[in-house]
């Protein structure tokens, strides 16, 4: 992550010094490779959004602040382009890292529920096949009946 946080600058200044020359080619190519930097940014740091922006903004801050400087209608649109990027990309991190939390809760969750399976076919082997109702819980709630009831049989 060291060397993500010292290339993101140094790239967003590259590219802003490219944008400044006025030739095409130099600015195609620096902001292309701006462009493919952030895709990168999004895919490794999706699990670091903060690290995510920070980098996104290092890369973009310093070609959108130049684009917007310079007097006509192609640079303007240039630098609309690049923050539109960000936000998007932002917006890819964000949603990549609120996947991955749910997946974790999910894994989670159904790492409990077997525990309590488990727990519930030990209890069923060792009353005959029978399980009282106090015993069937989902996700760690118990039944409503307050008396013992034998429910199901075993096979």
């Amino acid at each position: 992550m060291a060397g993500t946080i010292v290339t993101a600058p140094i790239l967003g200044l590259f590219a802003a010094r490219s944008i400044v020359l006025g030739d095409a080619l130099c600015c195609v190519m620096a902001v292309g490779i701006g462009f493919g930097f952030g895709a990168g940014v999004v895919a490794r740091l999706a699990l670091r959004p903060v690290a995510a922006l920070l980098d996104l903004i290092a890369i973009a801050a310093p070609a959108a602040i130049v684009t917007f400087m310079q007097p006509d209608l192609r640079h303007v649109g240039l630098g609309l382009l690049i923050l539109m990027y960000v936000v998007a990309s932002f917006e890819m991190v964000r949603l990549s890292f609120n996947a991955s939390i749910n997946q974790t809760t999910l894994k989670r969750q159904f790492e409990q529920l077997s525990r309590s399976d488990r727990a519930l076919y030990r209890a069923k082997e060792s009353r005959g096949g029978y399980v009282l109702a106090r015993e069937l819980r989902m996700a760690g709630k118990a039944a409503s009946s307050a008396q013992p009831r034998a429910e199901g049989l075993a096979a």
